[in-house]
């Protein structure tokens, strides 16, 4: 091992530099024991393998990701039995959500009395593959196995209600109106 401690230089997800250069790398693999880092060009696609570690300096480290309950501290929550919204501050040590009401003060509420606060979304499957969650009005009236058309896609209203956080808008979105043509075919026995 060329590093003389036990921890690489780099770590994947690092930001680099060669030395003397100033093309931003992002570093994508690292070989501790041969002390060699992979890197790719952030502004390029090209990538490069087995480069020696020393020949870089650092230049950012990844900020930390928060975890899934940070994400949870803007949220709003409704008190399904009074129908009072809070924001969620934290969660105390007997599993409760500690709300700011907004009309003032604190409470702690059980999790299965609360619900997000959130725009009514469902989702759509596209016909042609893939879908989305979209915001809509709740009272639109469309029910699950729908056929709706969004633009030039035709999908089938999939779920309703689905409080997706990153729904998009839609524009444009038409219920498909569907009649049987004909009789029923039944086979005689």
């Amino acid at each position: 091992m060329l590093w003389s401690t036990d921890e690489p230089r780099f770590k994947v997800g690092d930001v680099v530099k060669l030395r003397g250069c100033s093309g931003k790398q992002r570093v994508t693999h690292v070989d501790a024991r041969n002390d060699t880092i992979s890197t790719k060009y952030l502004r390029s696609a090209n990538n490069y393998y087995d480069r020696r570690a020393i020949d870089f300096e650092l230049v950012e480290q990844p900020k930390p990701r928060k975890a899934q309950e940070d994400k949870i501290m803007t949220k709003l929550f409704k008190v399904t039995a009074t129908n009072k919204i809070g924001t969620f501050l934290t969660e105390d040590g007997d599993g409760k959500f500690v709300l700011q009401m907004i009309e003032g003060g604190y409470e702690a509420f059980d999790k299965k009395d609360l619900e997000k606060v959130c725009p009514y979304t469902i989702q759509i499957d596209f016909a042609a593959g893939g879908g989305g969650h979209f915001k809509v009005p709740k009272d639109c009236g469309l029910q699950e196995d729908e056929v709706v058309i969004i633009g030039r896609n035709f999908g089938v209203v999939k779920k309703l209600d689905t409080q997706n956080e990153n729904a998009q808008e839609v524009i444009n979105l038409r219920r498909i109106m569907t009649e049987t043509i004909g009789e029923p075919v039944t086979e005689a026995a």
